[in-house]
């Protein structure tokens, strides 16, 4: 009786030790796995960090051409043949920045850069897209906006920029934009005819057609007023000459007066 008492004895021990070896076990591997899941979301939490810092401008902390090339990849996925949504393009560059630049050096510039970021980004629609183009150049793309709410877009853009002087280090610096418009589908020409790219070279011939004309303002092309065929190749060939003749309806939305 005393042996098999023993024996049961050494049995329960044997069974409670194993138990807790199981135990031990069982929670060793939880906790490998919970590190390594911590690991793997801190892992992934980190690369999310750097496509978003990959993705932004360090100056201005806009979105940078990169981020906006990966938009214009997704829009394409999710373009529907049926959409008659029309989405506006608008690139915008600062007057005369060079001369901020040589004049005042590199580090105002910068201060400047950043500064119109600042303001562009308080005034477009929490819908639309601010880009920091490249040097001192913006781009906005606003998706499901009627070219005819782009007039409001671009006196705010151009008021906020323009209306009062940039202060860097106690240096009063009067700033301008000079900007220029198109939207895709452009002028009823399907968009697999006439993509986006060419509608954002279209915005930079109405840009420097902008700056041709005296800076501080914006050119928004409205339209063909001729032959499609006709007016894209005037156009290609000469985009201020193709105005002059009428081929191309302008919208001109002036920056603020006394701003040069």
């Amino acid at each position: 009786t005393i042996i098999s008492a023993r024996a049961y004895t050494s049995s329960a021990l044997a069974t409670t030790l194993a138990a807790v070896v199981a135990a031990a076990a069982a929670g060793a591997v939880f906790m490998m796995y919970r590190r390594a899941q911590d690991k793997s979301e801190r892992l992934a939490q980190l690369n999310r960090e750097l496509q978003n810092h990959a993705r932004r401008d360090p100056l201005t902390r806009l979105q940078n051409r990169r981020a906006f090339l990966d938009k214009m990849a997704d829009r394409a996925e999710s373009l529907s043949v049926a959409s008659t949504a029309t989405d506006c393009i608008t690139l915008m560059n600062i007057d005369h920045f060079r001369l901020v630049n040589d004049r005042l050096g590199h580090d105002v510039g910068d201060a400047v850069l950043a500064e119109v970021g600042r303001r562009l980004n308080k005034v477009v629609r929490d819908t639309d897209m601010l880009v920091r183009w490249g040097g001192e150049e913006f781009l906005v793309f606003s998706p499901n906006a009627h070219p005819n709410q782009m007039r409001v877009m671009l006196e705010r853009v151009m008021g906020a920029v323009g209306s009062t002087p940039v202060q860097v280090d106690g240096q009063s610096i009067v700033v301008t934009i000079s900007a220029g418009l198109a939207c895709v589908p452009f002028a009823g020409i399907p968009e697999d005819e006439f993509d986006w790219q060419k509608v954002v070279n279209l915005a930079d011939k109405a840009l420097h057609h902008a700056k041709q004309q005296g800076r501080n303002r914006a050119v928004a092309l409205a339209g063909l007023s001729a032959d499609e065929a006709v007016a894209m190749a005037a156009i290609e060939a000469d985009f201020g000459q193709a105005v002059e003749q009428g081929m191309v309806e302008l919208m001109i939305v002036p920056g603020p007066a006394g701003a040069q």
